[in-house]
């Protein structure tokens, strides 16, 4: 048999098609848990950011309620003083000292009154703002993972594209080497038969005739 006609070329053939599909399965096993990996990890900062916000929401609405309370206890101081102011005697017109004193406490506890109305719409905004960024957050990292999901089936799609097409021309390729080789062979077999032919031709005709023999 010659080199040609080995039958250790289909044997090879086979063997890298089988080496390329176990490759091709361990690129999509290591694409798959590459993607799920950055989907964990992801999903895991958007639930951090998520308990960091509600922990401030809960600290503002904390504060915002002690400055409701200092704002009703405001209220009723500055209602007080109102009503001694308004209702005075005639010996509390004798102390003026005394209700200037209201008055600048009055003064005072407006201005406090007026700080804590700012502190607390300060927080509302912050609050919200975490609120917003959180949302932001969590709505681009679900948008990147939902991207990073669909490039990886893309990707898993247009590999087993590539193995089909590489088995398509695999199976081709064995094909017409079974066709080349039967071709050979039938060649090599008449060769072998013509040869055969000629040496018993080429016997008998060396063969001294049968009345020499005696």
């Amino acid at each position: 048999m010659t080199r040609d006609s080995s039958p250790d070329d289909g044997r090879g053939t086979s063997v890298d098609s089988e080496s390329y599909d176990r490759s091709n399965a361990c690129g999509n096993e290591d694409a798959r848990q590459h993607r799920e990996a950055v989907a964990t990890e992801a999903l895991a900062s958007l639930q951090a950011q998520l308990a960091e916000a509600l922990s401030a929401a809960s600290t503002a609405n904390a504060e915002l309620a002690g400055l409701r309370t200092e704002h009703r206890q405001l209220t009723l101081a500055e209602s007080s003083c109102s009503k001694t102011a308004t209702s005075e005697t005639a010996a509390a017109r004798k102390s003026r000292t005394s209700a200037l004193e209201a008055v600048s406490l009055l003064k005072t506890c407006k201005a406090e009154l007026a700080e804590y109305g700012t502190r607390l719409r300060q927080s509302e905004c912050e609050v919200d703002n975490s609120v917003k960024a959180a949302k932001e957050v969590a709505t681009a990292t679900l948008k990147g993972a939902r991207d990073g999901a669909r490039e990886h089936q893309q990707l898993v799609q247009s590999m087993q594209k590539d193995h089909e097409y590489v088995i398509e021309a695999t199976q081709s390729t064995c094909n017409e080497e079974i066709v080349r080789q039967t071709a050979r062979m039938s060649e090599c077999q008449q060769r072998l038969r013509e040869e055969t032919e000629a040496a018993r031709d080429a016997r008998a005709e060396a063969a001294p005739p049968r009345y020499q023999l005696g």
